[in-house]
Formats: structure tokens, sequence, C-alpha cells
């Protein structure tokens, strides 16, 4: 996935990165210059030795949804009789030896704002992962298919599937007797970016599905929005190794039910943790970084209301790399589902935007 912030308050940034602009100069030094102390928000700034902590890549669970075929509309989404949708995406040329990164526009069929219960992703064996994103506005025509950067909104992150991930459920039960799920307004415009790697000589072709299993009419559920925090300020040095370090706010009281990490193939490990110490989820494969479930309670939590976010990196290119919206560039985000929520939250450089 790439991606590259787009600025303003309405801060749209790619998964994958940000501009040059936001990028620090090339120093050649390990250290990352961090942000600056945020108060509550908290931001560290220089190089760490992160914790190596237990690594909990969890057991996404399949969500178990089946939608019938339906009637295909709009480009290739897929409807089911019921609430419940599909997001099936266009098959997708790959050259032989090739890497790319597709982007797909579309609207969500849906006639009514649902509420998710469950995604089920099905990847075709030369994709390697799938992001989707819910813009505030169509950033392009229904159907349109691109390859390169992708323009959309990061706090409106909903779902990202790994080759070998077959999706998971909100949970059942939020503690006192309601089930979780994420909203989908009706005809949500949404992007796929898709990342596809070929490593036979042969052309071959790679397609997504993902089916949306939505709660019955009437279903009283707790409201779960994504939590996405993002560390631009990346400046991994030639032929060396780095550490990006970054603390954001968590709302206060937020249960996580799904948390996750997305780096490029520079990254050798990430962590979250729980403050300055206990660690929440840590992953070493960065192509499958795998995700930490929470179907049931007890939920993840953030005693000291403090999400600390470290992505380590070893270069042994010859060019110093930042945060940016190509392949060859890097990026250190978290992924995230809270409840009970009322909107996203997403924290950029230890700064949570309004």
């Amino acid at each position: 996935m790439n991606s590259k912030l787009i600025g303003s308050m309405a801060v749209a940034l790619l998964v994958a990165g940000c501009p040059q602009a936001m990028d620090p100069a090339d120093s050649g030094t390990a250290a990352d210059s961090g942000s600056v102390d945020g108060g509550s928000t908290g931001s560290d700034s220089g190089v760490t030795s992160a914790d190596s902590g237990t690594s909990d890549s969890g057991t996404p669970s399949d969500a178990g949804v089946v939608v019938d075929a339906g009637v295909v509309v709009d480009a290739g989404v897929v409807v089911d009789a019921g609430l419940s949708f599909r997001i099936e995406s266009p098959l997708f040329d790959i050259p032989g030896s090739g890497e790319l990164i597709f982007c797909y526009w579309f609207r969500t069929p849906n006639t009514e704002e649902v509420m998710v219960k469950a995604w089920h992703s099905t990847l075709s064996t030369k994709i390697a992962s799938v992001g989707l994103f819910f813009t505030p506005t169509e950033l392009a025509d229904a159907g349109t298919v691109a390859t390169g950067a992708c323009g959309y909104a990061q706090q409106n992150w909903a779902f990202t599937a790994w080759q070998g991930q077959t999706g998971w459920a909100f949970p059942s039960d939020d503690g006192a007797g309601n089930p979780v799920g994420a909203p989908i307004k009706a005809g949500q415009a949404a992007l796929l970016v898709v990342h596809l790697e070929n490593g036979n000589h042969e052309a071959a072709t790679g397609q997504v599905k993902i089916d949306v299993e939505a709660y019955a009419k009437g279903t009283v559920v707790t409201r779960a929005e994504p939590y996405v925090a993002v560390n631009t300020q990346l400046n991994i040095p030639a032929g060396g190794m780095a550490t990006a370090t970054m603390t954001c706010a968590t709302p206060v009281g937020a249960k996580f039910t799904w948390l996750s990490t997305y780096t490029h193939k520079l990254a050798t490990q990430t962590t979250v943790k729980d403050g300055a110490s206990a660690t929440v989820f840590s992953s070493t494969n960065w192509t499958a970084p795998g995700a930490q479930i929470n179907a049931s309670a007890p939920f993840t939590t953030f005693t000291t209301n403090q999400a600390k976010l470290e992505c380590e990196y070893s270069n042994g290119s010859q060019h110093v790399v930042h945060a940016g919206d190509s392949l060859d560039d890097e990026n250190c985000v978290l992924l995230g589902y809270s409840f009970p929520a009322t909107k996203a939250s997403l924290c950029v450089n230890g700064f949570v935007l309004p």
C-alpha cells in the first residue's frame, strides 16, 4: 500500500507515507527527529532500542460470511439480497517478476447505513496485501483503476488484509451484552489499495474480494471506529539501521478489538507498547505482520492512555530512506479499531488531530 500526506485539517495521508515536504533533510543519521511534545499526546524522539516483548501475531478468524452472488453493479461491486454485500475488484494484470500498487475507486452499494459485523477477504495468490479506505468525497470516478500513489484520508482506513488472512469479526459482546460493529454510510465513496507481487517470469492476474457482513436492522450495536497513528519523520541512513519512535494519546477508556502495524520492506520489527514498557503487539514480518485480535473480553487496553509505536529498520541501500509514496520509501503506521467511539482517531507525529 502506498501513501502520501495531502495536507491541511482534512489531512489526507497515504498508508505508505507522505510528501517529501514533510520529510527531514538527508542527515545520514539514524536518529528520528520525532516531534515536539504535545502535552497529553506525548511525542518521543530520537533513537531507541525496542523491547523484544512477545510477538502476538494473532489468528485472524474466518468471518464465516456467505454472500449471495446477487447482481453486479457499479464497476464490480456485488450486492447481497440483504444488508451484507461484496466488494469485488476487477482483474489486475501483473507483469512477470513485477511488483505494483493498484488503486481502485468505487462506491459501496448499500442504500442505507449499515453496521459491519465481520469482514471476509479473498486475495488471489499474487496479491500481497490490500487496504480498504472510505473517502470523504469521491476522489475518482467509480470504476477507475490506476497504478502508483492513491490519495485518501488516512482517518478513513477501514480494513487491511494480507495473503493468507481470511478476515475477522467484531466482538459479539462488548462486555455489557451488546455486539460491536463499525458503520458504513450509504453509497460510501471508497478506495482499494492493492499491493501485487509476481515472483515468476510469466505475467499473471490478481483480484480482491471483500465480503462485508452487516448486522440485521434494529440490532443495538456498540460503535467501533478506526484508530490510526502515523510517523512521517523517518530518516534511515544509507547502509545503516534506525528506530523510529512515536507516542500518541489513545481515547480514555478505549477498548481495542483489532490492532496491527504497517511498514515497507526495510522494517525488521514493529512494536506497540502501553506507555513506555508493556508490549501490546510485536511483529518481525513486514509482509504479513498479523494482528492482535480480541473477539471477546478481556479486550486490549492502554492503561496509560498512551500508545508507543516503534519501527526498526535496516537499510542496505546506498541512499537515505524517508517516509514516502514509493515501495522504495518507508512507513511506520499503527492501525486499529477501538470502542466505544463516536469518530475515527488519527495521530500524526505524536499529535492527535481534531
